[in-house]
C-alpha cells in the first residue's frame, strides 16, 4: 500500500523521472552511496515522501496558528480578546536595549565606522516602528 501511495506521489510531483530525478539530486547531499540508492530507491523515495509530507505539514500548522482572527472573544471594537499566554517578562525599555547593544559593540571595537552607523540607524527604525519604551528581556 505504501508503495502505491508512493507512486502516485512521484507522478504527481515528478512525473519525468517518477522521483529519480529528486533521488539523484538528494543522495550526494545526504552521502548516500550509489549502491544504496541503486538498491533501495523504493524505500528511500517514500520517506523523502513522508519528509515532504510531514514539513509541509508543519509549515502550514505554522501558517494557520499565524494567520487568525478572533472575531468572537472581543468585547467591542478595538478590545483585543483575552490572551492565554504568558505574560511577557518587564525588562529595559527597547530604547535601552539598544543603546546598551550599540556600547558593548562599541567597547568591544566588533565594528567598523560605517558598520556601526548602518547599525545605530537600523535599530533607530525598529525603535521608531515598535516604541521606544516597550519592554523587553534584554535587561
Amino acid at each position: 500500500m505504501a508503495q502505491e501511495r508512493s507512486e502516485h506521489y512521484w507522478d504527481m510531483i515528478d512525473p519525468e523521472t517518477a522521483g529519480a530525478a529528486t533521488l539523484e539530486a538528494l543522495a550526494p547531499k545526504m552521502g548516500l552511496p550509489p549502491e544504496i540508492v541503486n538498491t533501495r530507491s523504493d524505500m528511500l523515495l517514500d520517506e523523502i515522501r513522508k519528509a515532504q509530507r510531514d514539513q509541509m505539514s508543519a509549515f502550514l500548522a505554522f501558517l494557520d496558528r499565524q494567520a487568525r482572527y478572533d472575531f468572537e472573544t472581543a468585547d467591542r471594537i478595538g478590545t483585543a480578546p483575552e490572551s492565554n499566554a504568558p505574560e511577557t517578562p518587564q525588562g529595559a525599555s527597547l530604547s535601552k536595549a539598544i543603546d546598551e547593544y550599540l556600547e558593548e559593540h562599541r567597547l568591544a571595537s566588533a565594528w567598523a565606522g560605517r558598520t556601526a552607523d548602518e547599525k545605530r540607524t537600523d535599530l533607530a527604525l525598529i525603535g521608531e516602528i515598535l516604541g521606544a519604551d516597550i519592554a523587553t528581556s534584554w535587561c
